[in-house]
């Protein structure tokens, strides 16, 4: 089997554009689909949640500064105030299947399926209708 390499985008951000925010607890995994519009994050809660990073939470957009630039949480880096960055659109939380933290995560080429991995636990879900298609446990 021949492995292909994925293409890179000749530049990549230099700075913050929103900050993934609703996950209980620490995100432990985090992946782009292969067309980099979306984003999954796997977290400490046990749930998958899907994400696009290039839109704005409306409900983030409550807060403004002066010229009415829209702000959320503060973000400290060398105990200075560097932005206040908005919370990225939140599409879909995947709740079902997990008992344990979310330790890795994946989509497929198509974009119609979650894989996430917690111990001993592999669950395999529909995107589209939130639907558990496969569960494995053990090992």
């Amino acid at each position: 089997m021949k492995a292909t390499a994925r293409a890179v985008p000749n530049t990549l951000p230099s700075t913050p554009t929103a900050q993934l925010f609703g996950h209980e607890g620490p995100v432990r995994s985090l992946k782009f689909s292969s067309c980099g519009k979306y984003c999954i994050s796997g977290g400490h809660d046990r749930t998958v949640r899907l994400w696009n990073p290039t839109r704005i939470d409306p409900a983030s957009q409550s807060q403004q500064i002066g010229g009415g630039d829209m702000i959320s949480d503060t973000v400290f880096s060398n105990e200075k105030i560097l932005d206040k960055i908005p919370h990225a659109l939140p599409i879909q939380v995947y709740d079902d299947g997990h008992t344990h933290p979310i330790s890795a995560i994946d989509i497929d080429n198509t974009s119609t399926k979650l894989i996430s991995a917690s111990e001993k636990t592999l669950v395999i879900t529909d995107v589209i209708s939130r639907k558990l298609k496969r569960r494995f446990q053990g090992h």
